[in-house]
């Protein structure tokens, strides 16, 4: 939304001062806002070590719940991204699957994000490649540690069958595109002076 770019946020918060306080802040920031609302807002406790690195503990609560999505929050949408957390919990992943069909029927691409190796370890990560093979995103994005894991790093067979596109994200160096598995492309990153913290969320 920050760079003009159309943005439309669907997602569920609590019905509560938290939840009403970041509809606020995406509403402010130009974001299109479509949540449901009920129970407590999800949190997420950062640990940011001196070095920047950083460690997420979260806690989804209502986020977790997100179910019966109105098809009409997806009118006019021309790419939908959805981060992996969304495969945590039975009842969301079959919620996603169901947007990510709704969304392609209306012509629209799917992104996902590998989000995190503790959420991948923690579901299986074979398990998490059958999902991504079937769902078969136009791009999966994820960081070098991330694609190590998935064994997508270097493109090959898995990356193929995972996605028509996969991005793998290298910090500072390069980040390196790989299409039905085969490298096509390195983009380099724009130099940053100092890092305050790596979150990027």
């Amino acid at each position: 939304a920050a760079s003009g770019t159309p943005t439309r946020f669907i997602g569920r918060v609590g019905d509560d001062g938290a939840g009403a306080a970041l509809v606020s802040v995406l509403a402010e920031a130009g974001v299109d806002v479509r949540v449901q609302r009920e129970g407590r807002t999800g949190a997420v406790v950062l640990v940011v070590a001196p070095d920047g690195e950083r460690t997420m503990f979260p806690d989804r609560a209502a986020a977790a719940e997100l179910s019966d999505v109105e098809p009409g929050w997806l009118d006019g949408v021309a790419w939908l991204h959805v981060p992996s957390y969304g495969f945590e919990h039975e009842s969301m992943r079959d919620e996603v699957q169901r947007l990510i069909a709704l969304a392609r029927g209306r012509g629209a691409r799917v992104s996902i994000d590998a989000s995190s190796t503790g959420l991948l370890e923690g579901l299986g990560v074979r398990r998490v490649l059958g999902w991504f093979a079937e769902l078969r995103p136009d791009v999966l994005f994820a960081n070098e540690t991330e694609a190590e894991l998935l064994g997508v790093a270097a493109g090959g067979e898995v990356a193929a069958s995972v996605a028509h596109r996969v991005v793998v994200k290298h910090g500072p160096h390069p980040t390196e595109v790989f299409d039905a598995g085969v490298p096509v492309a390195r983009v380099p990153v724009p130099p940053v002076d100092a890092v305050r913290d790596l979150t990027g969320a």
